[in-house]
């Protein structure tokens, strides 16, 4: 007698779901366009990244639950996601006897992911610096940055978004925003964001399907709005949100609800004694593993 419902459907949850909205899935993996097993696998692929999420655990005990026997977490990956398609179709548990490890390199080459965005400099220092050395125009000065970018490995860019409604970016507002910096002259804060926004564009379009990583602190509405416009427009970036306990978890959590399989958005927190509780508040709704903590 066969099974009546499917793997998918004995380990999914709403919960669920929404942690794929979190990791950035494509939207064929969050609706129907997709077949039930594509969307089990592909939870298996992103299951690490949710270490600590009461989802990714439930999902772990369900799928013991279906298969009938003791799966370590290390060995949940899309690799082996169709032995435990085949061994819960087939009640052949024999299948899963010779598991590989082969998570335990994947989240090796994960946790390297992250390491690589410890590099990180200050887009506006940059900018200021491109200034006293002359810089003429803004071509130049996203130039200078794309082939700083591009040289220097393991590169992320820090950028500080004031708050207010997000101005699209726009390549001659830019360039006058440049020229009031260069004459000395006050900038507003949304001509400020329209210059580091339209710089994120131009570093965006230039790495193409590679992407940048960008860390952002800044309103999370306006965060928000500039992921929404890079996803729109086909611009491939990873965001890391600065956020602290002046933040209320919800927010964040809703904010990366915004995320993209074109622009993923993540938490980032510099580890204090007065972030402790926040973190903790945190991790009670968004995976932890996925945070980015800095000191």
């Amino acid at each position: 007698m066969s099974n009546l419902k499917n793997l998918w459907e004995m380990t999914s949850s709403d919960g669920l779901r929404d942690m794929m909205c979190l990791l950035a899935c494509d939207e064929k993996y969050k609706k129907s366009s997709s077949s039930d097993y594509e969307r089990f696998a592909k939870v298996c692929e992103h299951i690490h990244d949710l270490d600590g999420n009461i989802h990714a655990e439930a999902f772990l005990k369900k799928l013991n639950d279906a298969i009938g026997v003791n799966i370590k977490k290390e060995h949940v990956n899309s690799d082996n996601a169709p032995l435990f398609w085949r061994a819960y179709n087939d009640k052949d548990t024999t299948l899963l006897n010779d598991l590989t490890v082969e998570a335990k390199h994947q989240i090796s080459k994960n946790k390297k992911c992250v390491e690589k965005n410890n590099n990180i400099f200050d887009v506006r220092k940059y900018i200021f610096s491109d200034i006293k050395d002359e810089i003429n125009t803004f071509s130049e000065l996203s130039q200078n940055l794309i082939n700083c970018y591009i040289s220097r490995e393991n590169t992320a860019f820090y950028v500080c978004l004031d708050s207010g409604d997000l101005i699209p970016p726009n390549r001659y507002l830019a360039e006058l925003a440049l020229r009031r910096l260069k004459s000395d002259e006050k900038c507003s804060n949304e001509e400020v964001n329209v210059l580091l926004c339209q710089i994120i564009c131009e570093l965006c379009c230039a790495l193409k399907q590679e992407g940048i990583c960008v860390e952002i602190d800044g309103d999370l509405r306006t965060i928000g709005d500039l992921a929404e416009y890079l996803s729109v427009h086909g611009m491939r970036a990873r965001i890391y949100c600065r956020v602290d306990s002046s933040n209320a978890p919800e927010d964040v959590l809703e904010l990366c609800l915004r995320s993209t399989h074109m622009c993923h958005i993540s938490p980032s927190i510099k580890v204090t004694k007065n972030n402790i509780s926040f973190i903790k508040s945190l991790a009670a709704i968004y995976p932890i593993g996925a945070v980015r903590f800095y000191e």
